[in-house]
């Protein structure tokens, strides 16, 4: 069976099956919670709290895609799982920028990544603003 997206469909894992999904979020989540609970010995609580946010972010993503699929329209879910996910992602940056100070290639790669993401959602931010104000 080959799968073939239609034209025009956005990149992402909406074209699987709803079951599918779900248990790939789940799963994902799941994985990112075990690895912050057995590390949080070993890493700083930010960190920690980080990973927490990003597998509880995911856990309600498999969620909103339920509701969504049985009640078509769960429109405050999406709005709480980008904010939990940008927290998460913040205190993960945070945590790991904090832990690296020791080792430079390391804290180097760190920096890179917090540049490259605000980059990336100043890109957006200004694609945004022109599309609002054209």
């Amino acid at each position: 069976m080959v799968w073939r997206l239609k034209r025009g469909t956005k990149m992402s894992l909406s074209y699987l099956p709803w079951q599918v999904y779900i248990i790939i979020t789940i799963g994902a989540s799941l994985i990112a919670i075990v690895y912050a609970l057995r590390e949080a010995r070993n890493s700083p609580r930010t960190i920690v709290i980080g990973m927490l946010l990003i597998g509880f972010s995911g856990i309600l993503t498999a969620i909103n895609k339920f509701l969504e699929t049985k009640f078509h329209k769960v429109p405050i879910l999406i709005g709480v799982m980008a904010f939990i996910g940008f927290i998460g992602i913040t205190l993960f940056f945070i945590g790991a920028y904090k832990k690296t100070k020791e080792d430079p290639e390391r804290h180097k790669v760190i920096r890179i990544c917090i540049y490259t993401i605000i980059g990336s959602l100043t890109a957006m931010g200004i694609i945004a603003l022109l599309a609002i104000y054209r």
